[in-house]
Order: C-alpha cells, then structure tokens, then sequence
C-alpha cells in the first residue's frame, strides 16, 4: 500500500537539491558581471605596461585573437612576432564606454568596449567573448573592430574593396575612363561625356573666364553636339596617382588635338558608387618656354584691350 509523503517534506527535498546542484537564479550575477570586467581591466593594464606574459595570462589557452586587417586572425598559440613585439611596446589608449553580459548560467560573458587608441589616432571597438575556467575568467576570443558611421560606410567598404583590387586595378579603371571621356567628346555623344562627370562636376577651358558646371558646359557644348561635332583629343601620356584612401583620384595628361595640336588635361577623379567620375577636367595648351615672354605680352595686351572697351 502507497503511503502519502507530506508536501512539506518533497519542498524540502525539492529546494535542498536544488541548493546542492546550483540553481543558476541563485548564482550573484552581479559578482560574476564583476569579475570579467576585473579581467579586461587586468588587459589592459598588461597592454599599457607591455606586459606580453600578463596578456596572454587574461586569455583561454585556445582563445583567438582578431584584428582590424581581415588576415589578422589568429590563435592566441601562434601570435605572429610583430605582434608580440606591439604588445611589448605598450598601447596607451582611453577607455570610453563599455558594456558587459554574463549568461544565466554564469558560465559565458560576452563585452563591447570603445577605446580611443594612440598608437593610430583613432577609435576601435574591441568585442569579445569570455567562459570561466578554474573559477576565474579568460577570454576566448577578442575581435578589434573600426567602427564606421554610416554616413561614409559606401566609400570606406568601396575603399576596402580598392585596397583587394590593387592601386594598379584602380588606375586602369581610371584610364578606362578617361578614354571613354575623350571618345565620347569625339563622337559628339553627349550623354556619354556628361555622365563621367559628378552632379557637382566642373570642366575648366583654355580661356580664363571658362570655368563651367556640369549645366553650364552642357549648354555651351549640346548646340555643337546636336550637329554630330565633337572635338578630338587624346592621350599622348597619362599620370594617375591616388590617395592613401583610394576613393581620389589626380590626373596629369599629354594630350593630341586633331586642331590645336598639343594640349595637356589634368584634374581629379573620386570614386562615386563604386565609378569613377571626373569632379574636374582643365584644358590647357602648354606653352614652351622660349615663347613665354612673346604670348604673355600678347595676353596682357590683349586683356587691357578687353578692360579698355568694358
């Protein structure tokens, strides 16, 4: 025959196991949240002394480590010697902000920190993951990060994808630009030649008083364009060079003219959606030197003439 066991003895049993197992509610979450924030402190007290051992002793043994490069991936095991003698040099940085989460059970962490960072003038956002090993906390990976506001995300991700291409990539994109440019002006092919150009584009002419937005040159080339007449250059020799950051562009052109003979092009081309585009084209005719003073007595002639009749 079954016998009744008093509800008050199963509560008890109930609640002495669960006492006894460790019932993960009743763990001090605060003490844990606590500790791993000691531990990052302990980092970075380690990194600003250069303290390679007490680096390393806040990691998991079988922790990674990421940096901002996407190559840079490695396990704490193999750290590369130009890392090690970085860490050995110390980072100085400022701690900003940051944010710790331990879960239910106590047995992971996960934080976000900002820290503006010296040694490269800039902030970075180190996130992580922590799990408890031996009662104390160690880092089982640690991802350096760049945050990028959104407002410049296309031209910096454009820029990444520049640095995959090559410098050399993107100047024969650019040259392949340019060709088209002065095609197109050959060709009369308005919608071409125009759309190379940013909305805030400007074409400087040979004369001084030429310097023409996008609008502005339309109007003045379309009556010639509309007839099938175009103008012929093109490039005898070309020098592209770009910015570290290889979203800008300046260009030195030679150019041969079907009617002027020798001209010379240069100006600046940015990266705009993933295209080049020219922000300015300047057209001059190069003068040689022996023949400077003979056109400049010309030109000054010339202009006192103009401000004599205005």
């Amino acid at each position: 025959m079954l016998k009744l066991v008093p509800l008050f003895f199963i509560i008890a049993i109930g609640l002495g196991l669960s006492g006894w197992m460790g019932n993960p509610q009743n763990k001090d979450m605060d003490a844990l949240k606590l500790q791993a924030i000691e531990t990052l402190d302990k980092l970075h007290k380690a990194e600003e002394a250069g303290d390679l051992d007490g680096i390393l002793a806040v990691y998991s043994p079988n922790a990674w480590f990421l940096g901002t490069d996407k190559s840079e991936a490695w396990s704490i095991k193999n750290l590369p010697d130009d890392l090690k003698k970085a860490f050995e040099a110390g980072w100085a940085f400022d701690l900003k902000s940051r944010e710790v989460g331990v879960s239910d059970h106590g047995t992971t962490a996960w934080f976000r920190e900002e820290v503006w960072f010296a040694p490269t003038g800039y902030t970075l956002r180190p996130t992580g993951t922590m799990t408890r090993i031996n009662g104390e906390w160690r880092i089982m990976q640690l991802h350096m990060g760049t945050p990028v506001p959104n407002d410049v995300h296309s031209p910096f991700t454009q820029m990444t994808q520049a640095y995959d291409n090559g410098a050399e990539a993107e100047k024969t994109a650019i040259a392949g630009v340019l060709d088209s440019f002065h095609l197109a002006a050959a060709k009369a092919d308005g919608e071409t030649y125009f759309g190379h150009f940013t909305s805030g584009g400007v074409f400087v002419g040979t004369d001084v008083k030429e310097r023409w937005t996008v609008d502005e040159f339309k109007a003045y080339a379309e009556p010639y364009f509309s007839k099938g007449q175009g103008w012929v250059y093109s490039a005898r020799t070309r020098w592209i060079e770009l910015t570290p950051g290889m979203n800008t562009a300046w260009f030195l052109e030679v150019l041969d003219s079907k009617t002027y003979g020798t001209a010379r092009g240069a100006g600046t081309m940015v990266r705009e959606g993933g295209v080049w585009k020219v922000a300015q084209y300047a057209l001059t005719y190069p003068m040689p030197n022996e023949f400077a003073v003979e056109f400049t007595d010309k030109i000054k002639a010339f202009e006192k003439q103009q401000a004599g009749q205005e």
